[in-house]
């Protein structure tokens, strides 16, 4: 587990949000499959969609651990957290616009949902100036990312 600086309430909603369509986007009668995991980065996304907005109250996730590298270790700058499902997949034309409000990457009426739960994402990441991504194709799943500080 790698520690980040983060405000506890809005990560766990963007994880929330993250989780909750990894469970929504399957084939009907498909069972979801989901794994989260973290990664430690040595540097911050390339996204240049985020921004850095001033936020008074960052929390870590987790205790905050050390932060003295082991003699020639580097500290990660950034810890990316990866939602990954193998669900429906996004079309690479629909990965920039999901993250907007009322933006879905589908346009099935089989799927539920208002097009803002991706746009929290976002935004709670640019409070915390973190950055977030997606790699996906359809009927192979998608991989969401967020990267943030490292504690």
């Amino acid at each position: 587990m790698c520690p980040v600086r983060a405000h506890r309430g809005l990560l766990q909603h963007a994880l929330s949000n993250l989780i909750d369509n990894a469970v929504k986007f399957v084939e009907p009668g498909a069972p979801p499959k989901i794994t989260i995991g973290t990664e430690p980065v040595s540097h911050g996304s390339p996204d240049t969609r985020s921004r850095s907005l001033t936020f008074s109250s960052h929390t870590p996730l987790v205790s905050e651990a050390s932060t003295s590298a082991p003699a020639g270790e580097e500290l990660p700058g950034y810890i990316r957290i990866w939602v990954r499902d193998e669900g429906i997949g996004i079309p690479r034309e629909a990965h920039q616009k999901i993250f907007g409000i009322f933006e879905r990457g589908i346009t099935s009426d089989g799927y539920e949902g208002t097009g803002i739960g991706l746009a929290i994402v976002a935004r709670a990441m640019q409070r915390m100036g973190g950055t977030y991504g997606v790699e996906s194709e359809p009927g192979k799943g998608s991989q969401f990312w967020l990267e943030l500080p490292a504690a």
